[in-house]
């Protein structure tokens, strides 16, 4: 994966569930909901990276509940269960560009409602089109419109 200083956006391959979602990096530290149901839904998911790394989800390690003391991991408690965790990936290196941008497309056209909710492409159509003539990652990236990691799911959640 991308090395920076700050989170960045990934793209999260759901085959299972057949959709493609823009995640932040800041995600595979923290998670939402029973730990069992977050294993079920992100272990062996696929993490494409602007940089065209892609890498598999291996391992989730609940470390403890979120927050610097007591009074915080209670509150993260009564939430749902917000948890600090680590993720563990190994790299897929036989996973070329023109696998990932086809799953890409097959997943749009699968879901295409998920683009109007989680990119910042309004029309499915375009974003479709446009990820269809993209031949690097960067322009995969820009054409589905995939927002700052401000704007991107930041945890790893039992449900959507």
């Amino acid at each position: 994966m991308t090395a920076n200083n700050g989170p960045h956006t990934v793209l999260l391959f759901d085959e299972r569930a057949e959709t493609v979602l823009p995640y932040s990096s800041d995600a595979f530290n923290v998670s939402t909901g029973l730990k069992e149901r977050v294993r079920q839904r992100y272990l062996g998911v696929m993490v494409l990276d602007r940089d065209g790394t892609v890498c598999r989800i291996d391992e989730i390690h609940f470390e403890h509940l979120w927050g610097a003391n007591i009074w915080r991991r209670m509150f993260s408690f009564m939430n749902g269960g917000t948890r600090q965790i680590s993720v563990i990936m190994s790299r897929l290196d036989g996973m070329g560009f023109n696998e990932m941008r086809q799953r890409a497309l097959a997943y749009i056209r699968k879901h295409p409602e998920l683009v109007e909710q989680y990119f910042d492409k309004t029309a499915p159509e375009e974003a479709l089109n446009q990820a269809a003539s993209s031949s690097t990652c960067p322009e995969l990236f820009d054409a589905l419109g995939v927002p700052e990691p401000f704007n991107c799911l930041d945890s790893l959640s039992a449900g959507r």
